[in-house]
């Protein structure tokens, strides 16, 4: 963990493993491919339903069979998570949620991936290295915690 080799994440990303997944949300919404290997160990899609503003991201992991999913529109902080059934605020909510179990994909919750773990990172500073950032995105920040952390 120490000296980890990312070189797999473009690999494992042009293998596309969530294909189905992505043909079941195709279904029902529009989605765009965000992905940014630079930093991303996750498939990234932007996700937006027909004659709605609402928005979400959902991360879906090339390390294992796990996704985050996140509110893109009236959210902030750390509201943006949508963590489970009970948190769903639509029946989009709720339908993406249960497209992912069928698809055997876990929707992490965030007191998990807040997590801190022992993993050297390009970007993300050592003491900020949490689970998520292992399974999703190398960024120092989880999404809505800058603004959680810097609210006044």
């Amino acid at each position: 963990m120490e000296n980890s080799d990312f070189r797999w994440v473009v690999e494992e990303y042009e293998r596309k493993p969530y294909r189905e997944l992505e043909r079941r949300l195709v279904s029902r919404f529009s989605i765009e491919d965000i992905t940014d290997l630079n930093n991303d160990v996750s498939c990234v899609f932007a996700i937006s339903s027909e004659g709605s503003e609402a928005r979400w991201t959902l991360r879906l992991s090339l390390v294992g069979p796990y996704a985050v999913l996140l509110r893109e529109t009236d959210a902030r902080d750390w509201d943006v998570y949508v963590q489970g059934e009970s948190d769903a605020r639509s029946e989009d909510e709720r339908w993406i949620l249960e497209a992912c179990r069928q698809h055997a994909v876990e929707v992490l919750r965030l007191d998990v991936l807040k997590t801190p773990i022992g993993l050297r990172l390009f970007d993300t500073d050592p003491e900020n290295v949490r689970l998520y950032q292992a399974l999703f995105s190398d960024n120092d920040y989880l999404p809505g915690e800058y603004n959680a952390e810097h609210d006044t």
